[in-house]
């Protein structure tokens, strides 16, 4: 109504009425996802509208925004183009008209996206072998290091043993020699204190004798030798 300054009036009236868009629900969506599975969600809002879905993830704080449309009944369909990662998803939506009246935002959900239960424990069993693998091979490194020197000890005390009793033996075979030799000697001695003349054997067996002894010395030196060589070694 308008009045002016002599109150005159004149009036009139307009019709006109508000509409509150319905706020989309989600009707359906998995709990639990596995890695290769898609993520579908179901729902209604009003008809014809476009339904905006803010899809995420809660882990990484990476969000997905995407559309969808309402067909003549108001339900939509969402299916993703591409496999979602593995993470703990929120989801809220809203619907727009095409003058960019919004409606307001759903309660948001929530769905998990994870790894097979196999997958799950064989990335564990990884995890734990690659801290095992330096530990197991810097001990398997020891134990053949342990065995390789058991046996090398082992070989060389046998060595060191057998080349005692080799020793052991030659010696006692060149001290036989020289027991056999130092009989002869003394008889030849008592020849000359009786001062009897040698005869040419006699003669030849103390030239004999003496090499005799500068090869056994020489002999057990060289024995001697070899087995301070071995324990060395040891």
């Amino acid at each position: 109504m308008a009045v002016d300054t002599s109150s005159n009036a004149l009036s009139g009236f307009l019709n006109f009425s508000t509409v509150v868009l319905k706020v989309p629900t989600i009707t359906y969506f998995p709990n639990n996802l596995y890695l290769d599975d898609l993520m579908v969600l179901r729902g209604t809002a009003d008809p014809a509208f476009d339904v905006e879905l803010n899809i995420t993830n809660i882990q990484t704080g990476g969000v997905i925004i995407d559309h969808v449309s309402t067909n003549s009944d108001g339900r939509f369909t969402y299916v993703p183009e591409n496999k979602m990662s593995v993470g703990i998803y929120s989801i809220i939506a809203h619907a727009t008209t095409a003058s960019g009246i919004s409606s307001d935002y759903m309660a948001p959900i929530q769905v998990i996206n994870k790894e097979y239960e196999l997958n799950f424990y064989i990335n564990i069993l990884s995890n734990y072998i690659l801290l095992l693998i330096p530990v197991v091979s810097l001990l398997a490194l020891f134990i053949i290091i342990l065995i390789f020197g058991t046996h090398k000890i082992k070989k060389l005390r046998l060595l060191l043993n057998k080349k005692l009793k080799e020793t052991e033996n030659l010696v006692s075979k060149n001290f036989e020699i020289l027991d056999e030799d130092a009989e002869k000697e003394i008889a030849i001695f008592k020849k000359i204190r009786a001062a009897k003349v040698l005869d040419k054997d006699e003669q030849t067996f103390l030239l004999k004798f003496k090499k005799d002894i500068n090869e056994a010395e020489k002999f057990i030196q060289k024995e001697l030798r070899e087995i301070e060589s071995i324990n060395d070694k040891q």
